[in-house]
């Protein structure tokens, strides 16, 4: 992908951090290699930066625009699952069933500061607020905090598991699937270097599809869905 060497200038593409950050950016070497003219900018910061200002040329979002000023396809589900470190588990009381998580605490983001509800992962696994007492707006800062044992996360899959030992809880009932949606502006969205870009994100994308979507596998210990016994846990 990315051959023929023809794009030049600056591309900036506004992406969610995890998308960004953990997939996109150590990936982007080819398409900069063949197009030796080419800058790219990727943006995280999503709510100040907006397709409709041309403050970008292309979006990676979870939320669908509306109105025809914009074309939506979608990329990729990716499903997330609760994560522990192995010393966490060893160190407090087991988890065998979706109710013992009320006696965890857990990492999530800043409610008054979600830009889009479809970061609220607690809320869609059922996790008390009351639980979420550490909370960063930042996905990589939440999952250094479930790294360092100090409590559950709910994570991307293909984010989590680019950390050595961080290990699944409860993965057969306790997990999400979210979508990640590729946007561009209607009036630039079939010019070659729109479709270009858009053609090597979707590559990109597909060939890294069991990153995305892992099976949810169940564990060893306690039961089919157990996260945790006093020994541990399996991936």
């Amino acid at each position: 992908f990315g051959a023929g060497g023809g794009l030049s200038g600056t591309v900036r593409i506004s992406a969610l951090e995890g998308f960004a950050n953990f997939f996109l950016a150590p990936r982007i070497g080819a398409l900069l290699a063949t197009n030796p003219a080419l800058t790219v900018e990727m943006v995280t910061i999503q709510q100040i930066v907006s397709l409709s200002r041309r403050q970008a040329d292309i979006a990676v979002t979870l939320t669908l625009p509306s109105g025809n000023r914009f074309v939506a396809e979608k990329l990729t589900d990716y499903r997330l699952f609760i994560y522990a470190s192995p010393d966490y588990l060893a160190r407090h009381k087991p988890v065998r069933t979706p109710a013992d998580l009320s006696h965890h605490m857990f990492a999530g983001y800043v409610d008054e500061l979600l830009f889009t509800r479809g970061l609220d992962y607690l809320e869609g696994l059922g996790i008390a607020p009351r639980l979420v007492r550490i909370q960063n707006s930042s996905i990589q800062a939440q999952m250094e905090a479930v790294a360092a044992g100090l409590c559950l996360g709910v994570l991307p899959a293909f984010v989590a598991e680019s950390r050595r030992g961080l290990v699944r809880v409860l993965p057969l009932s306790m997990n999400l699937t979210r979508t990640y949606w590729l946007i561009t502006r209607a009036d630039e969205s079939r010019t070659s270097r729109i479709r270009h870009l858009s053609g090597v994100l979707r590559q990109l994308v597909e060939r890294a599809q069991p990153m995305f979507l892992p099976l949810p596998e169940p564990t060893a210990a306690g039961g089919e869905d157990t996260g945790s016994s006093k020994g541990g846990c399996v991936p």
